[in-house]
């Protein structure tokens, strides 16, 4: 059954907010799908994938063009009039492991594709997102920043923005996670998770325009509806972004364990009702 109108607003909603929180956007599209009865087709994930990727790189806009103008001053040798920012340059050298994320989800999707219908394994899955969420805040911390990170800490964090390929798992959570274990404070963490959606996100939309093609059928309504949902996933994207920065300062993530472990259990009633 294809989406209404409103069904498409609202799955463009929950698309946006759910994708740069802790949590896995694609079990709450699974989950939001089989309570309407409707399938997920290929088209509308792109347009909430584009609408949550233009609200990422609106919100990182000015520090990606302050790493493009150190980088350009660092190339610059005896002409430049001053040293430029090591952080920055980190930063954009850090920038760079969303290729590893880009790689990760593209390729392993082939893998994991067809898991995404079977809720029972969905529960399982996001009750361990649960799980990697509760952890961090119970394990020695440090306050490592890009100029600390080493190459090694950034490949690790880069992989683990590939997971949320895996249904349930959510990138941004175990981003945040990861670069927490290796000793980043959640503040600076949430922003190299940022920067790696950078990465996943052009990933699922070529997956999207690949599936799109294969897809067995394309109506009028499927692209009005699309544009509702891009505009709704970028809207809902950006309030979810400022909404973890502020989580990022104000408290912190182990709150959002309870409720994937919440989320867990009402997908396995689904799956048994």
């Amino acid at each position: 059954m294809e989406l209404s109108w409103l069904e498409s607003l609202i799955y463009g909603l929950i698309s946006g907010f759910a994708e740069f929180l802790p949590v896995s956007s694609l079990a709450h599209q699974t989950i939001y799908l089989k309570l309407i009865g409707a399938s997920n087709h290929p088209i509308l994930r792109f347009c909430a994938h584009l609408g949550s990727f233009g609200a990422v790189l609106m919100l990182l806009f000015t520090l990606l063009l302050r790493l493009r103008r150190e980088q350009k001053i660092a190339h610059m040798g005896r002409n430049r009039r001053r040293q430029p920012d090591e952080t920055a340059l980190m930063e954009a050298r850090l920038l760079r492991m969303a290729l590893i994320s880009m790689f990760v989800v593209f390729f392993g999707y082939r893998l994991v594709g067809q898991l995404y219908q079977r809720m029972w394994l969905l529960a399982i899955l996001i009750g361990i997102n649960g799980i990697m969420l509760y952890l961090p805040p119970y394990l020695p911390g440090a306050n490592k920043g890009a100029v600390s990170l080493s190459a090694l800490d950034g490949m690790l964090i880069g992989l683990s923005a590939g997971a949320g390929i895996v249904p349930g798992i959510s990138t941004m959570g175990w981003s945040i996670s990861t670069a927490k274990l290796r000793g980043t404070d959640k503040r600076y963490a949430t922003e190299v998770a940022l920067m790696l959606t950078l990465g996943s996100l052009p990933a699922w939309m070529l997956i999207d325009v690949i599936e799109a093609f294969g897809a067995a059928s394309f109506s009028g309504p499927i692209f009005l509806y699309g544009v509702t949902v891009a505009a709704a996933s970028f809207l809902s994207g950006y309030l979810s972004i400022k909404f973890m920065r502020f989580l990022a300062v104000k408290a912190g993530y182990s709150g959002f364990a309870y409720y994937c472990w919440g989320t867990a259990l009402f997908a396995l009633i689904l799956y048994l009702i």
